[in-house]
């Protein structure tokens, strides 16, 4: 298994992370180090911000709540939120969904 942890790490620092938030990403989700890839994660960053999150929403509300985002694909995404949204899971209707 390959896990390029210096492009995670630049992945995380460009993206606004702190220290302590990527050691909660890692700690929760340490598969996605090697299950995903930067590009993917980066898409699914971009999704978020397409659906009216910021960047400290998404640092704060949805990757910390779920590391697994990054390895989503878009319409996971938008299931995902559409589900958090209905059950209140600290995000609300976000872009028309």
């Amino acid at each position: 298994m390959f896990c390029p942890l210096a492009s995670w790490l630049d992945f995380f620092n460009s993206f606004g992370f702190s220290p302590s938030q990527i050691k909660n990403v890692v700690s929760q989700q340490p598969r996605i180090l090697i299950d995903s890839d930067v590009a993917r994660a980066g898409a699914a960053i971009l999704r978020l911000k397409q659906l009216g999150f910021d960047n400290d929403e998404v640092r704060h509300r949805v990757v910390a709540y779920c590391p697994q985002v990054l390895a989503m694909q878009e319409q996971d995404i938008d299931m995902l939120i559409r589900l958090w949204s209905k059950f209140g899971v600290g995000v609300d209707e976000r872009a028309g969904m």
